[in-house]
């Protein structure tokens, strides 16, 4: 039979498959996508889950910053729904708002071309800058003992609006509601301590670091949270305007309807995509869809990830090039704080138990330096699949969370 889908930036993968070989399918995601998200994004702002409207939290002359995170998709709509429902009561100014992007990427030339010109030319833009220490501001010592320091115009705000995707418990890097907040704003010390594969490995380490995400956002005084479940080919399911504790409970129902998959046994084969733009096919989204399709492959089995990714491996991923044995490079990756150890840490441990292939944008050698075998079109993947009596389908593996119910 033949199967579509989708990957990369509206690229779709065209395969063919026995139809009695497929164990899961998980090739489109449940749920209807919102016809106009921005009038959504600005009805779930009048009327959140558990906090008054947005428009009885701010008064005349409140200083609002959004702290917008660069994994959202139609990020142009979402921000004018943000915008309208801030400014439709009258009761704030476009020139009191500031948008905070925690990635350069996302401060593009069509960010605000959904907002009137007048609008446009008076809200205040600017890119966390980790490195800078004149922009950011001490909000007090951890209980851990640990300076916590966040951008200072977030420090600074009245109201600080975090806006994010919905993530669920059990993805890979997940650290609560307040995770789209903290360490993405915070300085450069701070998120490199988070970038340690411990951070997501261990189980003590990574409690920590959510107690800590935790109280950041508290200390913060953060209240009103908006939070997106994604859908496929860059859509938006739904849009949750809550607290942390709203997030938790009615959000994550949400995300868990579409994102959150029960598979009957481990497969010998994994198919698993990453779709969206250049902003999602990074390495951060390469370690969870392949943390995903780990947990649902045989030992000895093969993952397939299908990817648009182009940007080169990190200092992280380099060592992975090395002749060093699985042991030492575990030993050099756990003392690595670079943005993609996690990556390299779980890559590292994947290949050995499962044979690994890639779909990308990048050279032949750039992929198999990294001990993954190179993948160039559909037609590789359609024969690679006719050698399997298993196989799992899994679109967008990056958002998703599988659980196989397997006695081996």
């Amino acid at each position: 039979m033949s199967c579509q889908i989708p990957y990369g930036n509206n690229q779709t993968l065209d395969i063919e498959i026995p139809a009695d070989s497929i164990l899961a399918d998980f090739s489109s995601v449940s749920g209807e996508p919102l016809d106009d998200p921005s009038a959504a994004v600005s009805a779930a702002l009048s009327n959140p889950v558990d906090l008054p409207p947005l428009s009885q939290m701010i008064i005349p002359g409140d200083r609002i910053a959004i702290a917008l995170d660069h994994e959202i998709p139609q990020p142009e709509s979402v921000l004018a729904g943000i915008i309208h429902a801030l400014l439709e009561p009258g009761i704030v100014e476009a020139e009191d708002i500031t948008i905070v992007c925690s990635e350069p990427s996302l401060l593009s030339p069509t960010l605000l071309s959904q907002l009137p010109e007048n609008v446009r030319g008076a809200i205040k833009t600017e890119v966390h800058d980790p490195t800078n220490s004149q922009e950011m501001a001490f909000l007090a010592t951890s209980q851990e003992g640990r300076p916590l320091h966040i951008n200072r115009t977030l420090f600074d705000a009245d109201l600080v609006l975090p806006v994010s995707l919905l993530r669920i418990p059990g993805s890979l890097d997940y650290l609560g509601p307040h995770g789209c907040l903290f360490p993405a704003f915070a300085d450069g010390p701070t998120r490199e301590r988070f970038q340690a594969p411990s951070s997501t490995t261990s189980p003590v380490h990574r409690k920590r670091r959510s107690e800590e995400v935790d109280e950041a956002g508290w200390l913060l005084g953060v209240q009103l949270m908006l939070q997106l479940v994604p859908g496929d080919r860059q859509t938006i399911l739904h849009t949750v305007a809550a607290t942390a504790a709203g997030i938790r409970a009615e959000g994550e129902r949400l995300a868990r309807a579409s994102w959150y998959h029960e598979v009957p046994a481990k497969a010998q084969l994994v198919v698993a995509t990453i779709e969206g733009t250049d902003q999602q096919q990074n390495w951060t989204n390469f370690a969870r869809a392949l943390h995903v399709a780990s947990q649902v492959v045989e030992d000895q089995g093969v993952i397939v990830l299908c990817t648009d990714l182009q940007c080169g491996p990190g200092p992280a991923l380099q060592r992975l090039t090395s002749r060093a044995d699985a042991r030492n490079l575990v030993h050099e990756l756990n003392r690595d704080r670079s943005v993609d150890a996690v990556s390299a840490s779980l890559l590292v441990e994947a290949r050995q138990r499962n044979h690994i292939y890639l779909l990308s944008g990048l050279a032949v050698d750039a992929v198999e330096d990294l001990g993954l075998g190179y993948i160039s079109s559909n037609e590789e993947i359609s024969h690679l699949i006719q050698q399997f009596e298993s196989c799992i389908l899994l679109a967008n593996a990056h958002h998703a969370v599988l659980n196989a119910d397997d006695p081996n």
